[in-house]
């Protein structure tokens, strides 16, 4: 920016706030002296306004600088923004609900009218729009005067969003904070990386702030939240606005990580700031006892992204921005599909914290988020082991489920521990067992996607399945005693799941350790022996103190010959495996 511009733009904004003070000045010296009456200055100054606004679009049609047509278009918009609410809150002529919805669809005029100069019509192959009025021949020509258009575009966006972040705070008069999706609407084909990116944060903020509004407008707040972070995606995708490189053999979309060396404005965008406007969108829904909708824009930016992966897309090189290419396109769809399906496993977990309590005697009551989880969660490892290598989204999905699945069934969790166990006999507990057995299954039929993964991963892996395991054994003795035995086979049910636990637990780990073709893993001998110290502190802080009489001599005894045997025959046969690779083949021996 030169000089020169920078100059011209403070004028422009000095020349704006002093015109709004100039118009507030008039109307104050009309009211004092009753000049006009009431209705006669409120039409005064809806005349200023539209004044203002033909001098914006006339100053367009002669060319001259963009500083001055922004000046005027935004003070045009405040004129009529402030007169509107003076009808509304000071004269009261207006009921809020109809005086706030004529200042929602007063600025939707002024963005279309500004996304009309900056060639929306053309785009949408409604003619030429803006390009024939301004009448230049010139592509360069073209291209700065849609350039300067976009300005004005995001000067109105701006103060849309403004006048939205005003009308968050009352009650009855709520419309205008529709204005945050009727800008992103208006930007389609027309928006750069300012316009974008300003509308996304303005409306991240404007979610925050509606989170501490009145609760009648939780239902507002919660329609702009599941709408907005959606069409963001879709934007994002859809209508980019930076080109990339074009050559598909430059980019291995195999190294996950690189799928980040994306455009950051569409990062950011598509990807980053829909997720707190999704947190934030738990709070009103909460509040209106909706909490499963939060699932709805979580489940729709996921379903996008994974679409979006799974489609191929033809480069366009035609019209305002070059389209993205479809490495680029890739790169972006990954990111959205992986933040997709990790929000989809957050948002679960917070519905099964903030719905009702899981009670004894209530059929999935508070655990139905538990079911959901773990029967999606088992759908999707199967669904990402099936997907072409070329389409793999990578580690994020797997280290969320598995997280997300330890966080959401803690609650069972608590009572397998806490020796507790009269929790363990609903049936809402043995659905949750059952089902985390096949979560559990799912994620062993998909252990080929952790091979060659870092050692967190395949760690993080096996402690998730050790986690589970003893939640889902406990929980299915227990109830299975108590089917059987009623209180007393209910706490025997208890003692030998725990003990079953240990003893599988150090049983697995001698097959990791002994198994002919796994000595030669380091591997398996390391998840073996993780498995035998998880073993064993179970034992020695857990088992010895809440177990009693023969389970928990059973438990011990059996792990004891578990780890004799470990170390009795790891030895040997490693010794045997060594001298069977030395030795020669008779091919060799003949050769020699």
């Amino acid at each position: 920016m030169t000089t020169e511009e920078k100059i011209m733009r403070g004028v422009a904004i000095g020349g704006a706030a002093i015109t709004i003070a100039g118009i507030i000045l008039l109307v104050s010296v009309a009211i004092q002296r009753g000049w006009l009456g009431p209705l006669g200055r409120v039409l005064g100054a809806y005349l200023v306004g539209a004044l203002l606004f033909g001098a914006a679009a006339w100053l367009r049609k002669r060319g001259t600088r963009v500083e001055g047509i922004i000046a005027l278009m935004v003070t045009a918009q405040i004129a009529f923004v402030a007169t509107t609410s003076a009808l509304i809150f000071v004269l009261e002529w207006w009921p809020p609900g109809l005086g706030s919805l004529v200042v929602l669809l007063g600025n939707a005029v002024f963005l279309v009218v500004a996304a009309t100069w900056a060639g929306l019509g053309r785009r949408l192959g409604l003619g030429s729009g803006g390009d024939r009025e301004v009448g230049l021949s010139d592509d360069k020509k073209d291209d700065k005067a849609r350039a300067e258009a976009r300005s004005v575009l995001l000067a109105v966006a701006i103060v849309t969003a403004l006048v939205a972040w005003m009308f968050s705070a009352s009650f009855d008069a709520w419309w205008p904070i529709a204005g945050i999706i009727v800008a992103l609407l208006a930007s389609y084909t027309v928006a750069d990386n300012r316009i974008r990116l300003a509308m996304a944060i303005m409306a991240t903020i404007l979610q925050f702030m509606l989170i501490s509004s009145a609760d009648a407008l939780m239902l507002p707040a919660a329609s702009v939240g599941i709408i907005t972070p959606v069409l963001l995606v879709v934007l994002t995708l859809w209508d980019p606005v930076k080109p990339r490189e074009g050559d598909s053999s430059e980019i291995a979309l195999a190294e996950y990580w690189r799928s980040f060396e994306t455009d950051p404005v569409a990062a950011w965008v598509g990807v980053v700031l829909p997720v707190p406007i999704v947190a934030c969108l738990s709070v009103p829904l909460i509040r209106l006892d909706a909490v499963w909708f939060t699932l709805l824009p979580a489940v729709l930016i996921a379903a996008i992204g994974v679409f979006a992966v799974l489609s191929d897309r033809p480069t366009q090189t035609d019209g305002l921005y070059a389209s993205t290419t479809p490495v680029e396109y890739q790169r972006i769809a990954r990111l959205i599909a992986v933040m997709g399906l990790a929000l989809v496993a957050t948002v679960l977990v917070g519905i099964r914290y903030n719905g009702p309590p899981m009670e004894p005697g209530q059929f999935l009551d508070g655990s139905l988020p538990v079911v959901v989880y773990l029967i999606a969660g088992s759908a999707l490892f199967i669904w990402l082991r099936q997907l072409p290598r070329d389409r793999n989204l990578g580690v994020v999905p797997w280290v969320a489920w598995l997280l997300g699945a330890v966080a959401i069934t803690g609650v069972l969790f608590r009572h397998v521990i806490v020796l507790a166990p009269v929790w363990l006999t609903d049936t809402s507990a043995l659905i949750q067992a059952v089902l985390i057995l096949g979560f559990i299954a799912a994620t062993i039929l998909a252990r080929e996607s952790f091979y060659h993964r870092p050692l967190w991963l395949q760690l993080l892996v096996g402690a998730t399945m050790l986690y589970l395991s003893a939640t889902a054994i406990v929980t299915l003795t227990t109830y299975l005693g108590n089917l059987i035995g009623g209180n007393t086979g209910m706490h025997l049910g208890f003692l030998i799941g725990h003990a079953t636990v240990s003893i599988l637990w150090m049983a697995l780990a001698a097959v990791l350790m002994l198994h002919r073709s796994l000595l030669t893993e380091p591997g398996a001998l390391w998840t073996g022996v993780g498995l035998a110290v998880a073993g064993t502190v179970k034992l020695v802080f857990f088992d010895l103190v809440a177990l009693s009489g023969v389970p928990r001599a059973i438990a011990f005894l059996l792990s004891g010959l578990a780890l004799l045997a470990i170390a009795s025959l790891r030895g040997r046969r490693t010794g045997a495996t060594t001298r069977d690779d030395a030795t020669p083949t008779p091919a060799e021996t003949t050769t020699g």
